[in-house]
């Protein structure tokens, strides 16, 4: 769970204030503590972390650094990047940058102009404009789900990674464009927009919420024909892992159920695959009413 503020009330009457975060351990709940001080110098603290710049970032997130650095060398990802790109400093610069927006969820111009010059990474990322960041990153779409795949291979057997469930979902991703390019297509959005520039993304991922399949798709896309592109995909390139994986599920949004997609989706359960999916609100009830519940492994509410 993530962090809270807690009061600490004393017998003497005085207050005292503390970040507080609960976790289960079995079947017992328990939680730790960050003590800040009295009140108002707790009230001060966390006013002067919000409205004053840091006096040096890199204190804050060297830690950080360090971690996914030596994550990152102990599944050779710098070695794996550089099978694809056949350029040392290429692949130094994408990991650099990966690690960077794995800590800072920002645009890479913000995180090569303002992260890598507050970061210890500045001095091993030979980087010599900000326009190269965009040339490498599309170097390295061509070949992202390999990427991954070789990547996730080494993970598994370092680090035994869970292959008991595979969860496959899509989302949206929105492009602040004017135009459509390349994969930047208008698509479809929650609210029935269709002039959104967006970009599609599926991810299959484990139990433990690792991803280990990705493929990108134009923004116009249909959710089914993602999936089946994505099933086909990682069922023939991948097959050495999928085949290990006990159980597949896809997660299908409800604006797209349908009698035809569902009969569609209910085609895969011959390759092992099953869907998950919610109803649309008004026609929950009348569906739960008619099915009959013994026969199906439902989850109601």
């Amino acid at each position: 769970m993530a962090w809270s503020i807690h009061e600490i009330e004393k017998k003497s009457g005085k207050t005292y204030i503390a970040l507080k975060r609960s976790y289960r351990e079995g079947k017992k709940v328990r939680s730790e503590y960050i003590y800040l001080g009295p009140v108002r110098s707790a009230a001060k603290m966390l006013g002067e972390m919000q409205t004053r710049p840091l006096i040096d970032e890199k204190e804050i997130s060297y830690s950080g650094e360090m971690i996914l650095g030596k994550v990152a060398k102990s599944i050779h990802f710098k070695h794996v990047l550089n099978r694809y790109l056949e350029d040392k400093r290429t692949a130094n610069v994408l990991q650099s940058i990966i690690i960077l927006r794995t800590l800072f969820p920002e645009s890479k111009r913000k995180l090569v102009l303002k992260r890598l010059e507050s970061s210890i990474l500045k001095y091993s990322t030979d980087l010599k404009y900000l326009e190269e960041v965009y040339r490498f990153m599309d170097v390295i779409y061509k070949h992202l789900g390999d990427i991954l795949y070789d990547v996730i291979r080494i993970a598994v057997k370092r680090y035994s990674l869970d292959l008991e469930h595979l969860i496959i979902d899509g989302t949206r991703i929105k492009i602040y464009k004017d135009e459509e390019t390349g994969l930047v297509r208008f698509g479809f959005s929650g609210n029935d927009r269709r002039d959104l520039p967006q970009v599609n993304l599926v991810l299959g991922v484990n139990n433990q919420q690792v991803p280990l399949f990705v493929n990108t798709y134009p923004g116009s896309t249909h959710d089914v024909e993602m999936f089946q592109d994505f099933i086909k995909r990682i069922n023939t390139q991948y097959r050495d892992l999928t085949r290990r994986i006990e159980q597949k599920f896809i997660v299908f949004d409800r604006g797209n159920v349908n009698k035809g997609n569902i009969k569609y989706l209910r085609g895969f359960r011959k390759q092992g695959i099953y869907f998950i999916s919610m109803l649309r609100t008004n026609s929950a009830g009348g569906f739960i009413r008619r099915v009959d519940k013994a026969d199906l492994k439902l989850i109601y509410s």
